[in-house]
């Protein structure tokens, strides 16, 4: 039996090449070279949603300003008047 970390296989069932993609697979899970990589993209994806649910009433009263706003302007009179 050959020891790769975790997994324990048997060198007679395994041909050269599945050994190798075992090896490549478990040192991935063992490795951390990458891990500040997930870290910025779980955190950027947690800002992007943040600021999605902050951001979604905003959105709906600013339409309703706007439309409060647009309906005092209609009233203004312009223009000189006798």
């Amino acid at each position: 039996l050959e020891d790769i970390g975790e997994v324990r296989l048997e060198t007679t069932a395994w041909h050269k090449k599945d050994r190798k993609m075992i090896n490549s697979f478990t040192q991935f899970l063992v490795l951390e070279d990458g891990a500040i990589t997930v870290d910025w993209v779980v955190l950027t994806a947690a800002l992007v949603g943040l600021a999605m649910v902050v951001l979604t009433p905003v959105a709906y009263s600013t339409d309703s300003s706007a439309q409060d706003l647009a309906d005092f302007i209609v009233d203004v009179p312009v223009g000189y008047t006798d």
